[in-house]
């Protein structure tokens, strides 16, 4: 894919080239192969129009100092929103990632009741702060397609049954209708966007995303010279 300048960008969907996923290839049909390469072809589409998330990253973070892993997660899930979006947008059928959001939730809780738990005297906080940050990150993500699918396609049923869970009310509550109300705000891929726009809605989802983590039980405090402190609020999971 060429952009104005001399550079170009390549898409390659590694299932085709890499021998052991044939199977995979042959088992989500063609149909699911195009639209991982237009999904993958949009994210290229955004950094040639200077909307990238890395192009916007140190923009980002100015404005939002002292803040590095909300920051380049909100720029993550608002860039898999926007692609999603337009997807759904142009298809009649898109991808319904509501069948496996039950199953994430559950493993997350489940990783985070083993995070919290010592596994020797005097273990250092790494592995509980990595996995709340990753489980956060991934989760996130995940709604960026899930919010995705009812801005741009409708409003999925399953979205009932799962709040009323356990894990949905431990685990997410009042963050759902938050990302939802501001990423509903964010154009499509297919729309060329102003970048300080960009930048101010990564701000407010990036807040969105730390008060989640303070939520779920997790807060991390800035500290002098760029350090920072990880803390267990809750263990209750």
């Amino acid at each position: 894919m060429c952009g104005e300048g001399p550079t170009c960008e390549v898409v390659v969907v590694a299932e085709l080239v890499e021998a052991f996923q044939w199977d995979d290839v042959a088992e989500v049909g063609r149909g699911s192969v195009s639209r991982l390469v237009s999904h993958e072809g949009l994210h290229v589409v955004l950094h040639q129009r200077g909307e990238g998330r890395r192009t916007r990253l140190s923009q980002t973070l100015d404005a939002y100092p002292g803040r590095p892993f909300f920051v380049a997660t909100a720029l993550e899930v608002m860039e898999e929103y926007r692609v999603e979006r337009a997807l759904n947008e142009r298809d009649s059928a898109p991808l319904n990632h509501w069948s496996v959001t039950a199953d994430a939730l559950a493993s997350l809780r489940e990783r985070l009741s083993d995070a919290v738990r010592l596994r020797y005297p005097g273990e250092p906080i790494d592995r509980c702060c990595d996995a709340a940050l990753t489980g956060l990150r991934e989760l996130a993500v995940k709604f960026g397609y899930l919010v995705a699918e009812h801005v741009g396609w409708a409003v999925a049923t399953e979205l009932d049954d799962l709040a009323r869970t356990e894990d949905w009310r431990r685990l997410v509550g009042d963050a759902w209708n938050r990302l939802l109300d501001i990423l509903a705000e964010v154009p499509s891929a297919d729309t060329p966007t102003d970048p300080d726009v960009l930048v101010s809605q990564a701000v407010r989802l990036a807040d969105a995303l730390e008060d989640w983590l303070g939520a779920i039980g997790f807060r991390i405090h800035p500290l002098p010279g760029g350090s920072e402190y990880f803390e267990v609020l809750r263990h209750d999971f």
